[in-house]
């Protein structure tokens, strides 16, 4: 059963998944790796993470993350651009919906964030899988051990917004984070 995927509607081989042809060139915009460095945080030396309890790095690094782990900024970096990377090049196996480059890294910031097996089980994944996504299905992951976490739901707000901005469309991280703080500050 480890080749499968099991959801509440079907049980899906991840062979069928990567039989799917890419619709995208799926690279990760730089736009979207600068709000995922901005929203999880540089962390130069592991510690525990508060939503999952794990030994976490870097920009949300868990993998080979362990306590006393040390991580240059650059080390981070390239750990968060390849691990990014690597999941914006499997939805796009694993779909035959046409995405944008934004789209995907829109995408890609969720699934890192609350995990593959979690997103692929999501409304949102759903939604995007039938050619309508609702992108109101970001905020649906706005919570920390069951309370609404405000950095998360900056977070959705940024990743909603760039899922629906044109690649052509040049955006300013610092801007557009101003610009959701100061909306979620009257909150």
């Amino acid at each position: 059963m480890t080749n499968m995927l099991v959801t509440k509607y079907a049980v899906i081989s991840w062979a069928t998944l990567a039989l799917s042809s890419p619709a995208a060139t799926c690279t990760v915009t730089p736009t979207g790796l600068a709000m995922v460095q901005h929203y999880e945080g540089y962390a130069k030396r592991a510690y525990k993470d508060m939503g999952k309890d794990r030994w976490t790095i870097g920009y949300g690094h868990q993998d080979t993350a362990h306590e006393g782990l040390l991580w240059s900024r650059e080390a981070a970096s390239k750990a968060l651009r390849l691990e990014l990377q690597s999941i914006a090049t499997q939805l796009c196996s694993w779909t035959t919906t046409k995405l944008t480059n934004n789209q995907v890294t829109a995408l890609a910031s969720l699934a890192y964030n609350i995990g593959k097996g979690q997103f692929l089980r999501s409304e949102l994944w759903k939604t995007v899988q039938t050619g309508s996504p609702d992108v109101t299905r970001f905020m649906q992951y706005r919570r920390i051990k069951g309370e609404i976490s405000t950095g998360l739901v900056r977070r959705r707000t940024f990743e909603a917004a760039l899922f629906v901005t044109p690649d052509n469309v040049k955006l300013d991280v610092p801007v557009i984070v101003a610009a959701i703080e100061k909306s979620h500050k009257h909150e």
